[in-house]
């Protein structure tokens, strides 16, 4: 058993313990960009073939524009160096 949890944790790739949905929020500064496997929540429009496993959880719940899209949810922070992310 490892004696260190938290050095096992940041040892794994970063989402090995997200589902897709998840939503988490990132300090950040400026120039920042959401990691491998995560999309910004700004309401972006996405296509459903890019993100399958994202749209059979959250669906169209936050709006569409065609048949292929849909849209991520849109969260915002009054602090500007906080960001929210959902995993894909």
């Amino acid at each position: 058993m490892n004696s260190n949890p938290v050095g096992l944790i940041q040892a794994m790739p970063f989402g090995v313990f997200c589902s897709s949905g998840m939503i988490m929020p990132f300090a950040c500064n400026d120039t920042w960009t959401a990691p491998r496997g995560w999309l910004l929540c700004d309401g972006s429009y996405v296509e459903r073939q890019r993100y399958p496993q994202l749209f059979a959880v959250i669906g169209t719940k936050f709006g569409l524009t065609t048949a292929t899209n849909f849209r991520l949810p849109t969260i915002s922070d009054l602090a500007t160096n906080i960001k929210y992310v959902v995993k894909y």
